[in-house]
């Protein structure tokens, strides 16, 4: 949480506009500060102490989704970021969201989901046994 702090301190910013990326126990406090302030905390890839804190769990062999969802994020907050997790499969959407990437945009093997207390354990076994990977 200290680095994050002294970050945005530097940058002049403040932690509603801040995406934070993380995958273990190290990421945890950032991730609970973050949230409380209104940012977004991604888990990437993350462990169970890491998806148990992450609003949004991002399961797969590419870091291409991370970088959809800050994308979105910096163009229209956490409600771009809803639409993209609801659109992330249709081709329609991803198209005309990102003309000049869109073939570039793996469109199998990702998992992209807020976490919630119904589908927490699924998403935890889920990105665990990819850490394995």
């Amino acid at each position: 949480k200290e680095a994050t702090v002294e970050s945005l301190k530097r940058t002049k910013r403040e932690v509603k506009d801040l995406v934070y990326v993380g995958d273990s126990i190290t990421d945890v406090e950032a991730f609970k500060y973050v949230r409380s302030e209104g940012g977004l905390a991604i888990s990437v890839n993350g462990n169970r102490h890491a998806i148990n804190e992450a609003e949004i769990a991002c399961i797969g062999k590419s870091s291409y989704d991370t970088a959809l969802i800050v994308e979105r994020f910096s163009v229209g907050g956490k409600q771009a970021v809803t639409e993209l997790i609801g659109n992330r499969h249709s081709k329609e959407y991803l198209k005309k969201t990102f003309p000049d990437s869109y073939k570039k945009i793996p469109m199998r093997g990702i998992i992209l989901s807020y976490v919630t207390e119904e589908n927490k354990e699924r998403l935890i076994a889920q990105s665990e046994k990819m850490r394995l990977q």
